[in-house]
């Protein structure tokens, strides 16, 4: 089995050569962390390597009551850990850094895209008005509920810090004898989104950059720039063409059945297909869109892209998603 990597840290992820194979597969260890009131659930991976490495950490309070003892029930601890590895900066993923960094072993090294590096630094860069987190209260107008995020927010980030190693695509780090994960940035759901994966054996570690149909009830994947979403479905499909995909939620197929967190074999492919169709299919819906006053938006305006998505309701009732619509009408086509 080969795998194609970008030539260095600098270079067009578009330019690959083939790899080999590592000699053995390294254990990982899928943890299932329960956050917020609603029963979400963010996973995080534990690569069983010379120099172990944390796929994500959860909210704040995911290392101490559930990552270490899921690792401890593995023979392992977060005192192994000797890389954290950060898919992207929102709150479910990077709230329990500092806590896991605090945890973990002397030397520990936390990795993140530069574009998301603010995120990790400062829990007010969350709060950003046209961030993340306040997109979909512009078109709401809901304050006291933008309020109420925002304390949840609060509370599940364990603390402010810097990465140690700011990421910008095509690195390859190594996580001790031929075991090494190789960065592609894959921006969208965020800036910064970035997937690992492991050099030789194409097991992809996505975050929330794949999301195919999201993880509400509704079906609708979230991302801030929706076309370098696509384009980075098409890149996992065409380029890195990953073996094995490790999510960051349990997403909803095309066909509305919800996905495991771990995809192998003919799933991979057909995932990366169904998100692309997905996001086709957002695309198109949002051609109906024609009133839209970016610099006052309303939820409103949304209606016949909401319509377009089988997404019924007041605005208020609307998934989060459905006001990013707003953000791909107003996007240059």
């Amino acid at each position: 089995m080969y795998h194609v990597q970008a030539r260095s840290a600098v270079a067009d992820i578009d330019q690959y050569v083939n790899v080999p194979a590592m000699s053995t597969e390294p254990r990982v260890i899928p943890i299932a962390c329960p956050f917020g009131q609603t029963g979400g659930i963010v996973y995080v991976y534990y690569i069983d390597a010379p120099q172990p490495a944390l796929i994500d950490t959860g909210v704040a309070a995911s290392p101490g009551t559930t990552i270490e003892p899921a690792l401890n029930a593995a023979g392992v601890s977060l005192k192994d850990v000797r890389w954290i590895l950060a898919t992207h900066g929102h709150w479910d993923h990077i709230g329990g850094a500092h806590a896991a960094r605090s945890m973990a072993a002397d030397g520990v090294s936390l990795a993140l895209h530069s574009a998301d590096a603010p995120l990790l630094q400062s829990r007010r860069a969350h709060m950003q008005p046209d961030g993340y987190q306040a997109l979909r209260f512009r078109y709401l107008d809901d304050m006291s509920a933008l309020a109420q995020q925002d304390a949840l927010l609060m509370q599940n980030l364990s603390g402010e810090l810097a990465a140690d190693r700011e990421l910008h695509g095509g690195e390859r780090i190594s996580l001790g004898g031929d075991v090494s994960v190789e960065v592609v940035h894959t921006p969208g759901h965020s800036p910064g989104s970035a997937t690992f994966v492991l050099s030789g054996l194409d097991w992809a570690f996505t975050g929330d950059g794949v999301q195919v149909c999201g993880g509400g009830p509704a079906g609708f994947p979230l991302y801030v720039d929706p076309i370098a979403y696509g384009a980075a479905q098409k890149r996992l499909l065409d380029d890195v063409r990953p073996t094995r995909l490790h999510m960051g939620h349990r997403f909803r197929a095309l066909g509305g059945s919800v996905l495991e967190s771990v995809l192998d074999g003919p799933q991979v492919e057909k995932a990366l297909r169904d998100s692309l169709a997905m996001h086709e299919r957002v695309v198109a819906a949002t051609r109906a869109v024609v009133t839209l006053d970016v610099s006052e938006p309303k939820a409103t305006a949304l209606q016949p892209a909401a319509e377009a998505l089988g997404v019924t309701g007041a605005p208020p009732t609307w998934p989060p998603a459905a006001c990013w619509c707003g953000r791909l009408a107003s996007a240059p086509s």
